[in-house]
């Protein structure tokens, strides 16, 4: 657990957190769910046999062997009665109760009945559910059956740029919210870690790499054999992890290096910033090659949202906001 958590700020130009006068007034800063979760995890442990990431404002808490909910003060808002953990979505979460699954809301009330073997997070209106029979489909909160149980996997348990990536048999493909057929189900692989939500997807048809698009396409990226895996970005862009380095760094649609595939990890870019990794810590890095920390890097460094980024440097045991 960190002790402090420093404050500074990004204006205009990045200055390291020495450099950057003090704010002149004390501003609220959002505390990442992590963060939260450490604090509830230290405040709990003598009453919990365990504590579960935070989310939404509530905190799933187990004890004998059962699973419940408490909000931020510790308080128990949802009884322990589930035999598996999970986290509240868009206001939902998928529990399990006496071997069976559903959906509870933030009252604890049960929106979709304990009818099914597996139900997925709540995402873009949609809940993936697998039944009895271990066929999958899709089911709305008020439990009507959006996407028939037809499919043998679900390769992400949501639906990403407005399609599903689904098993029939031993093939892959992608149906849209009306159970049309996008993508043909003739590939061995599609997406598998990922969707369709930044454009295009990575498959295999007859032992060749390619890619896929989301009207479902083919597309040649140039260079694909050499990379064992391809995670599209924004702007057609492809975060890459070479075969034979195991390094990873950015290409375009062309197959052009963005990045140099040196690092051990590279994220999105993020106004323009993109946080990378080297055996020495990670710092950011602009498309235009210029560096921010790469002589004092983070051991961490996270992005969220409204423009700031977080992360603990080697120096000291401080978690830092900037």
């Amino acid at each position: 657990m960190k002790k402090i958590f420093a404050a500074c700020f990004l204006t205009g130009m990045l200055y390291s957190c020495m450099n950057t006068p003090p704010a002149p007034e004390a501003v609220a800063l959002p505390i990442p769910d992590e963060m939260t979760t450490l604090k509830m995890q230290q405040k709990l442990k003598d009453q919990y046999d365990n504590v579960w990431d935070f989310s939404e404002g509530y905190v799933g808490i187990l004890k004998d062997g059962k699973w419940g909910f408490a909000d931020t003060s510790g308080k128990v808002v949802i009884p322990l009665q589930f035999e598996s953990p999970s986290q509240f979505h868009h206001g939902y979460a998928p529990v399990i109760k006496n071997g069976k699954a559903g959906v509870i809301d933030t009252i604890g009330k049960a929106v979709v009945p304990f009818v099914y073997d597996y139900v997925g997070d709540y995402q873009d209106g949609v809940f993936s559910a697998r039944n009895f029979q271990k066929k999958y489909g899709f089911i709305d909160s008020a439990n009507n059956i959006v996407i028939p149980f037809d499919y043998d996997e679900v390769s992400i348990a949501w639906f990403s740029g407005g399609l599903a990536i689904m098993k029939k048999g031993n093939k892959y493909g992608a149906v849209d919210k009306t159970n049309k057929i996008i993508v043909p189900f003739v590939y061995d692989e599609l997406g598998i870690n990922d969707g369709f939500e930044k454009g295009y997807v990575r498959g295999k048809l007859a032992d060749k790499n390619l890619l896929v698009d989301k009207t479902g396409q083919i597309i040649n990226l140039p260079g694909i054999d050499n990379y064992e895996t391809i995670q599209p970005i924004e702007g057609n862009l492809f975060i890459v992890k070479e075969k034979t380095s195991g390094l990873e760094g950015m290409i375009d649609l062309s197959g052009k290096v963005v990045i140099p595939i040196q690092y051990i990890s590279v994220t999105n870019f993020y106004k323009d910033l993109a946080v990378v990794e080297t055996t020495n810590g990670k710092f950011l890095l602009k498309s235009n090659g210029v560096t921010y920390f790469e002589q004092t890097p983070f051991l961490d460094l996270t992005v969220l949202k409204e423009n700031l980024f977080y992360g603990n440097t080697k120096a000291d045991d401080m978690m830092y906001l900037f």
